[in-house]
């Protein structure tokens, strides 16, 4: 019979040695055998550390068996249980055998088709943790990259995360930032257009704009002599220039993201960027009637970034004093508005400050104003009121009736 004080002697030990993992595959295997080879604890886990231990020994392949017991799919939200439950973070014990291919196919591996949810949480959990094996690489490149705001975004945060651990990738995200924000390091600051614009001058200048004329009428090449865009056959000039601002935005979300949690003295992979760079960008410049207002999805990102960077107090103070300004310059759309209330959750969670509360006060007031009253275009009146309705329930799910009741006072009959 198993002796349970060695179990959990062999627990402890394996618990410590993890926790100084340094990163490297070697150690990862080396640390996956021995996870293999340990004998059950004979209780219940006493730790978040032996209850990590035990869920992967459960899941992944013993000594001498082929497969382990149980789903790999419902690691990261086991793992989130005990997070909340022992108040640490749990993924610290698992980060090793993350992807351990012994364990089979993980859920994960088909990057294209896996749900919104269950991406989003593996691209925490892998970015934060994992070896950056090249699977996990390819997860976090197509999610950043290819998937739909609700996993990009995660992915954005892991892989903000797995730059640190993992030089090749690094050196792949540089100089894809220096070549879509090239002039930054020089101090340039972008007008309201800061990615449509600016991003798409840069990459395609007027002779490839001509190029692109010429094709919309008919003069340009063929359709077998279309330039390929982001590597695949078959892409336009237009499909490039789109896809171009579309890459913009996330380089900047994912160097804010960067930003908000670089460590002192580690350098950055993101010339030229800094929270105070990003606070100068204005999205609505002009007299009143003759105004520029940023593109929305542009709008949408710079307050994604600002949420990011409130996150850190040397990060914060650049951005909290700008945020009123920015938040007034914002027009009503959908996008828009459910950026906001990231934004206000962001604030929300940070300790009370003065500048904090007034940039928590002006987004709030932001959400609950109709601004789609004064849209003059029904389609984006439409959006806009649907984005209000929208932060309406959102302040009825948390049982903010002084904000829903404040909508309907600036609401028409």
């Amino acid at each position: 019979m198993p002796d349970p004080d060695k179990a959990h002697a062999d627990f402890d030990s394996l618990a410590r040695d993890v926790e100084a993992w340094d990163g490297s595959a070697e150690s990862a295997s080396i640390l996956r055998q021995r996870l293999r080879d340990l004998i059950p604890l004979g209780r219940a886990p006493g730790s978040a550390a032996e209850a990590v231990l035990s869920l992967l020994r459960d899941r992944l392949p013993k000594a001498g068996k082929g497969k382990g017991e149980g789903p790999l799919a419902d690691i990261p939200v086991r793992l989130e249980t005990f997070s909340t439950t022992w108040k640490v973070d749990a993924g610290v014990w698992a980060a090793p055998f993350l992807g351990d291919s012994a364990a089979g196919p993980w859920p994960y591996e088909d990057c294209w088709n896996i749900s919104d949810e269950d991406g989003a949480k593996w691209a925490r959990l892998l970015g934060r943790h994992a070896l950056v094996d090249e699977a996990v690489k390819r997860l976090l490149l197509v999610f950043f990259l290819h998937r739909r705001r609700p996993i990009w975004l995660p992915a954005s945060e892991g892989l903000a995360c797995a730059l640190r651990r993992d030089g090749p990738l690094r050196d792949l995200i540089s100089p894809m930032w220096e070549r879509y924000f090239p002039r930054l390091a020089k101090g340039r600051i972008p007008g309201p257009g800061w990615v449509s614009t600016e991003v798409r001058a840069e990459l395609w200048p007027a002779k490839d704009e001509k190029k692109a004329e010429e094709k919309r009428k008919g003069k340009g090449p063929g359709k077998g002599e279309e330039k390929e865009a982001n590597g695949e056959p078959g892409g336009t000039w237009e499909d490039e220039r789109e896809h171009a601002a579309h890459v913009g935005r996330h380089l900047v979300h994912l160097a804010s993201c960067f930003e908000a949690t670089r460590r002192d003295g580690e350098t950055t992979p993101f010339t030229g960027f800094s929270a105070e760079w990003l606070a100068s960008i204005r999205l609505r410049v002009g007299e009143p009637g003759k105004e520029k207002e940023a593109d929305r999805t542009d709008a949408s990102i710079l307050l994604l970034c600002f949420e990011a960077l409130v996150q850190n107090d040397r990060t914060a103070g650049s951005v909290l004093p700008v945020i009123p300004d920015r938040v007034s310059e914002t027009g009503a759309n959908e996008q828009t508005d459910e950026a906001l209330r990231a934004l206000a959750r962001a604030l929300e969670a940070r300790e009370a400050g003065e500048a904090g509360t007034t940039a928590l006060g002006a987004v709030l007031e932001r959400l609950r104003k109709p601004a789609w009253r004064t849209e003059p275009d029904w389609k984006k009146r439409a959006d806009a009121l649907w984005g209000w309705l929208e932060t309406a329930a959102w302040f009825r799910e948390r049982g903010d009736a002084g904000s829903t009741d404040r909508m309907r006072e600036l609401a028409p009959e």
